[in-house]
Formats: structure tokens, sequence, C-alpha cells
């Protein structure tokens, strides 16, 4: 019941946004704008897409022992300890085996599989309300964010719901759907919908924020050449790497008691947030809701990295084709580049705006 409710809070939210948005530039047609909005962020939602795949494989056996570690934060008292745990053997040695192997990359399968379509509509909504809305700065990034994280959490819950499971029984991908669904039906995917949303979202509009501000800043130095490189190239991708890490890391530690309170719920079994808040302050105190704080901190730095540079990679690539294309077919038959779609002017071709 509260699952639809938000769900019809958020319609509600993209209904009133629309009606912003057509107030705001009604000359010029809203529905036309929105729809190249929605057209335009393709690439940016194929390039998120890719980067949450990637990061989610390259960093997954630091996220097992991140869930070890929030689940019984009173037997492992370090991001350290929990690795070791999953390192170790039968045998009580820790070492690298194809059982520690298949512990350390349980659920790595559908976390992959899953984190491509969750990331692209992540990043394709936050892309697209930023292009449409007549909004700016940190508050057009936060609506755009939290607006990408409400509909790409309708994939994302129901995947680190069974990526969590799995990490922590050690059960396959299959057995860990028939077990949930057989026992609380199609909501318990969604049990921790709520605090998701509650974690995600300001974590959201605060990685975007920090990250579209260092973004802006690394964009103005290129524009005049100070990194040696060209326009979309140098060391650019390095620089937009490490923003991503550092908004990552911001972001996640603010947030860290939100992402306890998801990660309990997901591994045990209450009925609520407040009661799973009760249970944690009762048993592992305040502490407890910063639990792996500093590992998560460290792993979503790591993550943001990885994310935003693959990201900011792919889109330009993308981008980049897309013009490519485009401007091999503008003026074909016109000989000297003049009328239809082309303007040559001293050599240097440009498209006209089309009607």
């Amino acid at each position: 019941m509260k699952i639809r409710l938000l769900l019809a809070a958020f319609v509600l939210l993209l209904v009133l946004c629309g009606s912003v948005f057509g107030e705001g530039v009604s000359s010029r047609g809203p529905s036309r704008s929105f729809r190249r909005s929605l057209i335009s962020s393709l690439p940016a939602g194929i390039a998120g897409g890719v980067a949450g795949s990637t990061g989610t494989t390259l960093l997954f056996p630091l996220d097992a022992a991140k869930t070890l570690r929030q689940t019984n934060p009173k037997v492992y008292s370090s991001l350290g300890s929990s690795l070791r745990a999953l390192l170790t053997t039968r045998a009580n040695k820790v070492g690298v085996t194809p059982a520690t192997l298949r512990r350390l990359y349980s659920g790595v399968g559908v976390a992959s599989f899953w984190s491509f379509p969750s990331s692209f509509l992540y990043f394709y909504t936050y892309t697209a309300f930023k292009g449409a809305l007549p909004l700016s700065g940190p508050l057009l990034h936060s609506v755009s964010a939290a607006s990408g994280n409400a509909v790409s959490s309708i994939i994302f819950v129901p995947k680190e719901m069974i990526k969590q499971r799995s990490q922590m029984t050690g059960m396959k991908v299959g057995e860990c759907i028939s077990t949930i669904f057989r026992d609380k039906g199609l909501k318990g995917f969604y049990v921790s919908y709520i605090p998701t949303l509650f974690r995600n979202v300001p974590s959201a509009v605060l990685r975007f924020t920090i990250y579209e501000s260092l973004r802006s800043n690394i964009e103005a130095v290129k524009s005049i050449g100070v990194d040696g490189g060209d326009e979309r190239g140098g060391s650019g991708g390095v620089m937009f790497a490490v923003a991503g890490g550092v908004a990552g890391s911001a972001a996640s530690l603010l947030t860290t008691p939100l992402d306890v309170l998801k990660t309990r719920m997901n591994t045990g079994d209450f009925s609520g947030v407040v009661q799973c808040a009760k249970y944690i302050a009762r048993n592992d105190g305040m502490k407890g809701l910063f639990a792996g704080a500093g590992a998560r901190a460290g792993w979503s730095c790591a993550f943001s990295a990885v994310g935003f540079g693959v990201f900011e990679a792919v889109k330009s690539a993308l981008e980049n084709g897309s013009e490519n294309r485009n401007f091999g077919r503008v003026g074909v038959g016109d000989g000297d580049g003049v009328g239809g779609n082309c303007n040559c002017v001293g050599g240097r071709c440009e498209l006209k705006k089309l009607q």
C-alpha cells in the first residue's frame, strides 16, 4: 500500500513539474521541447547503464564485504575483518579458492545485469529532467536527481534485495527469488523501497549537486586549455573521475545511517523502518547506524569515480559518433554545400537549426 501511495505521489510530482514546465515555455511548445529532451538524453542513459554495470562488476567484492559488516557490526568491526571472513576457507585459512571466490561474487550476475537498466533509467531521467525543467543551479540538479532515483528504484530495489540476500546466504539467484516470493510475495522484493528512497534521494541530491559544481569548474578549465588537451580529451577524463569520487564519498558518508537501515531490512525480518531503527539502536547503539561508514565512503568514492569517469567517456563517444553521422548526411547532393541543412563558410560547415 505504501509503495502504491509513493508511486502515485511521484506521478503527481511529474504532472506538477510538467505543468510548471508548460507554463514556463508554452510559447516554444512544451510537449515538443520535452520530447526533444527525452530523445537527446538517450546517449546519457546508455552511458549511465554501461557505467553502472562496469562499476558494479569491478567493485563487487568490496560491496559484499560492506554488506556483511553492516549486517553484523558486532562480529565484523571493520571492512578488513568482513573481507577476511569471506576469504576464509573451511580449513580456517584465508585464501583465494573457488569456494571463497563464489562467496565474494555471490549475486554478481544479477547485480551487474540489472545495474544496466537501473542506471540507464537513473541517468536518462536525470538528464531528461535537467534539460526540460525551467530551473537552474542546485535546485535543478536536486529535482532531476530525485526524479531519476525514484524511477530507477523500481528496478534497483528488488535487484538489491536479491543481491544482498545472495551475498549473506550464499544461495543462488533463482533460489533467492523463489524464497522471497514464497515467503512474502511480490511485495517482498520491495520491503526496503521506502528506506532506499530515504537513503538514495538525499545521497543523489548531494552527489549530483557536488559533481555538477565540480564538473562546471572542470569544463571552465578545459575551455581555456589549462589541461593542455583537446576539449573532450586530455586529462579531462581523470578530472571527471576525481570529481565523481569526491562527490560520491561525501554523499555516502552523510547518508550512512539510511544505508544501514536499508541493508538491515533487506537481510532481516522487520515490519517497518521504525522497528528496524529501534532494533539497531537497542542492540548496537547509535554507532550501529554508522557501521561501515568509512568503508562505504571509500567504496562509494571508487564506485563514483569509475561510474562518472566511464559515464562521461561513453556519453562523449556516443555524442561524437552521432554528430559525425549527422555531418556525413548533411548537404548530400548539394555539391558546394550551400542550401539543404548545411552552411559552409571558409571551409567550416555548420548545421542549420531544423525548423
